[in-house]
């Protein structure tokens, strides 16, 4: 009987495990071609888990996974690498959908607001915020608002804080041009502000129920009064600067 050579089994042993790390290092490299099943489940190794494919030009166009704190998205870019499209969830458990021009700044969002309700946004070309609409932070009804470019709110319409309908509008500065809607007591109204966000003009709904407008100077006084009385007549009444009476006429003969 033959005796066994122990070191032509090691050497063995040892060039068959080299071809077998040679063929792996290798099948990496390899293009798999097509493959064909019913379900793909990528485990996370502690960095979070993903699907990345890659453009003709070596650059990421698509990306789907999680983050390290377990959140799922799926991100689209262009061939420039900037994203285009991102589909997720935000930090409080909420989803979202956002979308950037060819520059990366972002141009449209929907998703859920900071109240819990849905909203959709988009933004000019260099990513500033240009509309609005969806529900309140307080919930208490849809709103629509307007932004011009300088980042400021330009016009509101929704629901107020009493849960009745708003017409807003503001300047370049942000202060209230315009009031249209329901005031306290559930009564219609208009409101005309000045530069400064002070109001000079009321015209709507007496606490009697008579119509009566109402004008006002650069001191918030009452300047000129005309509408109906307690009594339902109509009356005309001036102040002086300081709010003071000056001359009045009512309509009763």
């Amino acid at each position: 009987m033959k005796s066994i050579d122990i070191k032509s089994i090691i050497i063995g042993v040892l060039g068959t495990l080299l071809v077998f790390v040679l063929l792996g290092a290798d099948s990496q490299n390899t293009n798999l071609g097509d493959i064909v099943c019913n379900t793909i489940t990528v485990l996370d190794n502690g960095t979070g888990g993903f699907i990345t494919t890659i453009n003709k030009n070596g650059e990421k166009c698509v990306y789907l996974g999680a983050d390290e704190d377990g959140y799922g998205y799926f991100q689209i870019y262009n061939p420039n690498g900037n994203q285009t499209v991102f589909i997720g969830t935000e930090e409080d458990g909420g989803g979202l959908i956002t979308t950037n021009n060819q520059n990366g700044n972002q141009t449209g969002y929907f998703g859920t607001g900071k109240g819990g309700g849905g909203i959709l946004t988009t933004c000019n070309e260099d990513g500033s915020q240009m509309v609005s609409l969806g529900t309140a932070e307080s919930s208490i009804g849809g709103i629509v608002q307007i932004f011009n470019t300088y980042g400021q709110m330009s016009g509101y319409f929704g629901t107020g804080m009493g849960g009745s309908g708003a017409i807003r509008t503001f300047n370049s500065v942000g202060n209230q041009t315009g009031l249209f809607g329901t005031f306290q007591g559930g009564v219609g109204g208009i409101s005309v502000s000045n530069v400064d966000g002070k109001e000079t003009v009321y015209m709507g709904t007496g606490k009697d129920g008579g119509g009566y407008l109402t004008t006002y100077n650069n001191f918030n006084k009452t300047i000129g009064y005309f509408g109906t009385n307690k009594d339902n007549y109509g009356i005309v009444v001036l102040y002086d600067s300081q709010g003071e009476f000056g001359w009045g006429e009512s309509g009763k003969k």
